[in-house]
């Protein structure tokens, strides 16, 4: 994939309560099919490492399609579930300013 200096990126990451709760990977997979599938989303990365740690990386075409994701109310919804479902998280917002590397396969 190759990336303009416009396309922002997300970070998300996050340490998971012991107990998280059914519904809380149904969620997030139902969100990210929502962001690529209805704001622009590009690509969406998403991993839970054995000790509970979340990492989600998000790309998108520009600030305005990730303002309009930010206000999606199933988005919104699922951010107020925040404490019940993190012990800490942080989300960090930036531009690609490159990106290279060897075709894949």
């Amino acid at each position: 994939m190759t990336k303009t200096s416009a396309t922002r990126v997300v970070i998300f990451r996050a340490r998971h309560h012991t107990d998280i709760g059914a519904d809380y990977e149904p969620t997030v997979l139902a969100l990210k099919a929502r962001a690529l599938a209805d704001y622009d989303c590009t690509e969406f990365l998403y991993a839970v490492t054995p000790d509970g740690e979340e990492i989600a990386i998000s790309f998108w075409p520009d600030e305005a399609a990730l303002l309009r994701w930010k206000r999606d109310e199933a988005h919104r919804a699922a951010q107020r579930q925040s404490g019940r479902w993190y012990a800490d998280w942080r989300i960090q917002v930036g531009s690609i300013e490159r990106d290279y590397g060897a075709p894949r396969g």
